[in-house]
């Protein structure tokens, strides 16, 4: 099952507070790259369905940066809820409802993997992170276009499990 990057955002969030484990939106988005990447490789689909960004930091995603940029760069201290817009063939809005996080719609293995993901990723720091995905040819090969702001295409599923599938000393999530 596919799931909307926001629902995987907010169950990081909901575990991070949970914890007492301050989350950054920057932090997340590394995360969500590295979570991605582990799903794209160990079951050959992603595990959610929003592209995922080239830019100065490293991947981001989008949808989520933009829910969570409020904060800044300090702590992000709350799940977000999720405005939905239906419209019709018109473009006509029809109805706007809240969806509201629930983790049980997340399948009990999933987030499982999502949590080892996000305990083997908490040796690194925030730029430590930034770093290795500056690192990556993924990135690396656009540096000079990111860097000055020009468009870049999204990464693509299939070229991050390329990628992490050829390159096993970048799957961060496995060391010990």
């Amino acid at each position: 099952m596919t799931y909307a990057a926001m629902d995987i955002a907010n169950y990081i969030v909901k575990k991070s507070i949970e914890l007492k484990r301050p989350i950054s939106n920057l932090r997340l988005q590394k995360l969500l790259y590295y979570i991605q990447a582990r799903f794209l490789v160990e079951t050959g689909e992603p595990l959610f369905c929003d592209e995922i960004g080239k830019w100065k930091y490293g991947p981001v995603i989008p949808s989520v940066y933009h829910e969570f940029k409020k904060y800044g760069s300090g702590t992000i201290d709350s799940i977000s809820e999720q405005l939905l817009v239906e419209r019709n063939k018109n473009g006509d809005i029809v109805d706007i409802s809240v969806k509201h996080f629930n983790e049980d719609d997340i399948d009990l293995k999933v987030r499982g993997k999502i949590e080892e993901t996000v305990n083997s990723l908490s040796k690194y720091g925030t730029f430590d992170l930034v770093h290795k995905t500056h690192e990556q040819s993924l990135w690396k090969q656009y540096e000079h276009a990111i860097i000055n702001n020009s468009f870049v295409e999204p990464y693509t599923d299939e070229e991050i499990k390329q990628y992490f599938s050829d390159h096993p000393e970048v799957r961060i999530w496995e060391n010990k």
